[in-house]
């Protein structure tokens, strides 16, 4: 069986579920999920800090990402 692919909320770059970090919306604020066991939608986002600066710096996105 197959990986699942997500694709990184920042660069838009398709990999594999357990190459990027989860991030849920949690009592109005983001909280990164390692795990993958948080409730909520989840966004996902690369592990390169590049990546995760752009998804922290695009809050206008987040209503849309996680779906409030």
């Amino acid at each position: 069986m197959s990986e699942p692919v997500r694709s990184c909320c920042a660069c838009r770059l398709k990999k594999g579920k357990k190459e990027l970090l989860r991030h849920v919306w949690q009592d109005g604020k983001i909280v990164t999920d390692p795990a993958g066991k948080l409730l909520g939608r989840g966004a996902y986002c690369c592990q390169d800090e590049r990546c995760r600066q752009l998804f922290f710096a695009r809050k206008k996105n987040w209503k849309r990402m996680f779906r409030l």
